[in-house]
């Protein structure tokens, strides 16, 4: 008896049902990587005819990556030679004379680079080579094979053409990490290029790529692939990692709530850099354990957002904050105090796009990281290098900065904290307000109240979960549902003996994964044999059991979490990569959940 939302049960506890863009699910799992295809050749074992040098304007010239669009269409929008002149124009006036493109288009990449020569302008440009996904099949993956056929050829005419502007040439752009594209396609389509052009040469990659990690549904960067690059191009986004946004990275403590609130803006942007840097430390570790301790590593992107409309991330990002993290990315980049700093720092963006504005509410809104605003005028920022007619409106200090307000979890000292269930337990503290929401936008899980005593574990309410998981390319990775109530808490009194409760019946095929949400962590997950092999007591056989399973088996599972901020105090998923139900892909036999709790 699946319901749009679900009825009180007899102690007050509703358990309203609505979407729930859960990111943190993305990071529990490594979508299939399609083996590759196109490019062809061998792979050489270092890079042919060593490392090219790169340009020593390169770690001189300050940096942006720069995009034209204005408008919210990208794809019907004309980009114009009057409004890239007058882009080109504002950024130089600031200083930021080496851009990083996206594509070698005819419409973006020629035009720039065209207008850059025709009006001696000096600036110098790190070329982007798009390599559309190829994780398609039958007629897209025929078409991105064609398109990307034909971006390498125009990328390499560019590098030909406009060899005194184009400085370096990146292939790709976050391709491996989203399993857009496999390391050894990048590898072929790196081959192609690097043998039809002299500039120094890379992949632009998100950091964890870089280190060697799985990351978001992708792949780590083999050998093969950095044996045929000259320098690393890694993005990082302190702020998505907080986990208010995406948290398959170990999520910070973006709130530094020991901190006093009159220092707690500092702290928190201090705290903002230490990630940028310790991401960027990785990556040299994982590069000098190839081989590579020779080779560069450029931030190819790395931001803050100037605004952001709803949720968490009002308390990171604004005007004030995105200042305070370029005047630190600045000081980071400084090589005369840092000599293991980056070789450059390409800062995310240079204007506003508003065709990357959330679709619908509650969905990730990408705009808002320009130095500019989508009308050009300058952000608090960098206002210091126009004069105010160029300013965007509002008037700011650092005192106006934003910053997590102190928030007191409850401390849960009972020796039973109830989650869903029907029965009054001596001395239990109830949870207010539980509400059930599944993965993903839209949700990949529903849930449902039913309120017959006969098919309830106890009492005469019940949870019905019904999964419904896509079949969409980059998410078709499973399901998951989890509880959330309006308040965290702080279950840390049951980190030694406690125990998490609840009973279930289902004949859903294969392994399950149980768990629960932290601020700083994410989901955490065990994984639930079908059989009681584990001894948690979940059996797959369509009668009710009971599941209990300790802290300490996260614990040695050596995963990360903080019980200290308790955000979902129940989590059940199928992540195909995790559980291993390659069998049971696209299953949607229901779960039902009864009796829910933490006990110690």
């Amino acid at each position: 008896m699946m319901t749009s939302q679900t009825t009180s049960s007899p102690r007050a506890r509703p358990a309203r049902v609505r979407s729930f863009t859960w990111f943190g699910a993305l990071a529990l799992t490594a979508a299939a990587l399609m083996a590759a295809c196109g490019g062809g050749g061998t792979v050489p074992a270092t890079q042919p005819g060593g490392l090219r040098p790169l340009s020593a304007e390169l770690g001189t010239r300050k940096a942006v990556n720069y995009s034209p669009y204005r408008t919210a269409n990208r794809d019907t929008e004309v980009v114009t030679r009057a409004n890239v002149l007058q882009d080109l124009g504002l950024l130089a006036q600031g200083g930021f004379t080496l851009l990083r493109t996206f594509d070698s288009s005819d419409e973006v990449a020629r035009l720039l680079l065209q207008i850059i020569k025709d009006n001696q302008l000096n600036i110098k440009v790190q070329l982007g080579i798009y390599i559309a996904p190829t994780n398609g099949t039958g007629a897209d993956l025929a078409n991105a094979l064609r398109t990307n056929d034909a971006e390498v050829a125009r990328g390499i005419r560019l590098a030909a053409d406009f060899r005194d502007i184009v400085i370096a040439v990146s292939v790709g752009n976050e391709s491996v990490a989203f399993g857009n594209n496999t390391p050894k396609e990048i590898a072929a389509y790196l081959t192609t290029v690097r043998g039809n052009i002299t500039q120094p040469l890379t992949t632009d990659d998100v950091w964890d790529a870089y280190a060697g990690l799985p990351g978001n549904g992708g792949a780590g960067m083999p050998a093969y692939v950095t044996n045929l690059i000259d320098f690393a191009a890694i993005h990082t986004y302190p702020i998505l990692y907080s986990g208010t946004a995406f948290s398959y990275y170990d999520p910070w403590d973006w709130e530094q709530q020991a901190v006093p609130e009159a220092g707690r803006a500092a702290a928190m942007m201090d705290a903002a850099i230490d990630v940028a840097k310790a991401n960027y430390a990785a990556v040299r570790k994982y590069l000098n354990s190839q081989g590579h301790e020779r080779m560069p590593i450029v931030v190819g992107e790395v931001g803050w957002k100037a605004s952001y409309p709803s949720g968490d991330m009002t308390h990171l990002a604004h005007p004030v904050n995105q200042k305070m993290f370029f005047d630190r990315l600045a000081a980071w980049g400084d090589k005369t105090k840092n000599a293991d700093s980056p070789a450059a720092i390409f800062y995310f963006e240079a204007f506003d796009e508003p065709f990357k504005k959330a679709a619908v509410a509650g969905a990730y809104d990408d705009d808002n990281w320009g130095l500019f605003n989508v009308n050009r005028q300058a952000r608090y920022v960098v206002q210091s290098l126009y004069p105010t007619s160029q300013w965007e409106p509002g008037t700011y200090t650092l005192a106006d900065a934003v910053f997590a307000p102190t928030v007191a979890s409850p401390v849960i000292t009972a020796s039973r904290y109830t989650i869903y269930a029907d029965a009054v337990t001596a001395g239990e503290v109830v949870a207010p307000a539980t509400q059930w929401f599944g993965f993903d936008s839209p949700p990949n899980a529903f849930a449902g109240e039913g309120t017959d005593n006969t098919l309830a574990a106890e009492g005469t309410h019940f949870m019905e979960i019904g999964p419904a998981p896509s079949t969409s390319v980059g998410k078709d990775y499973g399901w998951g549902m989890l509880t959330t109530t309006n308040t965290r808490v702080d279950l840390s009194q049951f980190l030694a003996t406690g125990r998490i409760n609840f009973s279930i019946k289902t004949s859903y095929p294969g392994k399950l994964l149980f768990g629960f949400g932290t601020k700083l962590a994410g989901a955490v997950f065990v994984t639930a044999s079908n059989t009681n092999a584990d001894g948690y007591g979940y059996v797959n056989d369509g009668t009710w059991h009971q599941v209990s399973i300790p802290i300490s088996a996260f614990t040695a599972a050596g995963v990360k979490f903080d019980l200290t901020k308790v955000t979902n105090s129940l989590v059940i998923a199928d992540i195909y990569t995790q559980t291993g139900n390659a069998s049971s892909r696209g299953s949607t036999a229901k779960v039902f959940v009864d009796a829910v709790y933490w006990s110690k």
